[in-house]
């Protein structure tokens, strides 16, 4: 499609911001807990240490070299291992997961901490969870690419939790608070 001006500069800062940061990513699926070590540490005496690691979709990764195990007990291998590399380096981790599909079948209910997938071992080794959730039912006639949403911090190891309103721009598939 067709971007506006405004849209091509917005893209342009964004450009330059990626292009000037120490951001790497490796979309391979062979990463173990071992190997993840190796490479921190590598990066650490490089004197470039990772600051953050970040794991998009928890549920097909496949950190533990083993197929052996039940899914649930894997999963739980792979949070304890990142949990302690974060202890061991310093760093954090964001984790993204999949939900359940419970929630979708029983209405359009807020997210709960029991909804993420194979949740039992994320439950425990994480030290906040954050689960989005948009009203599906709630859409702005006037505005097509805003829909409400909201923000739910159900678990925070260090602190309170909470519920923060704001919107979802479906375009830029970002969230701005309300």
């Amino acid at each position: 499609g067709q971007i506006t001006e405004d849209q091509r500069n917005t893209l342009k800062k964004i450009t330059a911001v990626f292009a000037s940061s120490d951001l790497r990513i490796d979309d391979h699926n062979s990463w173990s807990v071992s190997k993840l070590r190796s490479y921190l540490k590598f990066r650490k005496s490089s004197g470039n240490p990772l600051r953050i690691l970040a794991v998009d979709y928890l549920q097909i990764a496949s950190m533990t070299g083993s197929n052996q195990d039940r899914r649930d007990l894997d999963l739980g291998k792979i949070t304890r291992g990142i949990k302690g590399l974060c202890l061991e380096f310093g760093i954090s981790a964001l984790v993204l997961s999949q939900c359940n599909r419970s929630a979708d079948r029983d209405g359009n209910r807020e997210p709960m901490i029991g909804d993420l997938r194979d949740s039992q071992s994320m439950e425990a080794d994480s030290d906040a969870v954050i689960m989005l959730h948009q009203n599906l039912m709630d859409n702005d006639e006037e505005n097509p690419d805003y829909r409400k949403a909201s923000i739910h911090l159900v678990k925070n190891r260090n602190g309170s939790t909470g519920r923060y309103d704001c919107l979802f721009h479906k375009p830029t598939a970002s969230f701005s608070m309300v």
